[in-house]
């Protein structure tokens, strides 16, 4: 329970992620870029949604608006040199890896038992998610990134694949969910993390607000599964209770 009532932001995500996927999965998103800030506008009765369209008439309008509000914001409105040096470095996998890769390898060095099989777990939970999101989510609902749509963004990497979910937010809220069953005190470390990483995708241009929110409520209820199968397997949970009496 400690896990699921630091995870709280799960259930918000959850909801804004369920609302923004109807929206832009029934529209698949024009080919034809708008000008500046403009918002995308289709016709999502030629897309078999009508009765969804009469009852919820504005609804998704309106998230769409405040999903490229929001992206703004971010994007321009907190745009400062300092994060235009720190947050393509943030947000590139390729400078982490390394670091990924030796933490793993001390944590079942040096963390016993539990450290082993939180090692194992992450690297089995990130190995299964981060292509079922690409090739599953990513590929059937097919949404455009921010800069094949607006105009006008600062954008700072280059980035592939479709747009929802974001694989960074997806991944590090799985493996913070992971991590806070293992290591519950620092709990805030490895969401202040998985945040971060979440942060910079949007801040990078590469990720509408509601592709991150979504990667994150995705994750952090993959991780919440993973952990409830953990609780209930006597040797994994055992090793986690001796590891926390020895804190």
């Amino acid at each position: 329970m400690e896990i699921i009532q630091d995870a709280m932001v799960c259930p918000v995500c959850c909801g804004i992620f369920l609302f923004m996927l109807q929206r832009h999965w029934i529209t698949k998103q024009n080919s034809v870029r708008p000008t500046s800030r403009q918002w995308i506008v289709v016709d999502v009765d030629k897309y078999g949604s009508r009765r969804l369209r009469e009852v919820l008439p504005d609804l998704f309008l309106w998230l769409e608006q405040i999903d490229a509000w929001i992206f703004y914001a971010i994007n321009h409105g907190m745009q400062n040199p300092l994060f235009d040096a720190i947050m393509p470095v943030i947000t590139n996998t390729t400078y982490w890896r390394p670091i990924y890769a030796l933490a793993l390898i001390l944590l079942a060095w040096k963390g016993g038992r539990t450290g082993r099989i939180c090692a194992l777990v992450l690297i089995v939970t990130v190995a299964v998610l981060d292509p079922l999101s690409t090739h599953l989510l990513k590929e059937t609902i097919g949404r455009l990134r921010p800069y094949d749509v607006l105009g006008d963004v600062h954008r700072l990497i280059n980035s592939g694949s479709g747009s929802f979910p974001s694989n960074h937010a997806l991944n590090n809220s799985a493996a913070a969910m992971v991590l806070g069953y293992f290591y519950p005190r620092r709990m805030w470390l490895w969401w202040t993390i998985a945040i971060t990483i979440a942060y910079s995708r949007i801040y990078c241009g590469v990720h509408w607000p509601s592709d991150v929110l979504g990667g994150i409520g995705i994750g952090a209820l993959a991780g919440w599964g993973i952990v409830s199968l953990l609780k209930i397997t006597p040797g994994i949970n055992d090793a986690r209770h001796h590891h926390a009496r020895h804190q």
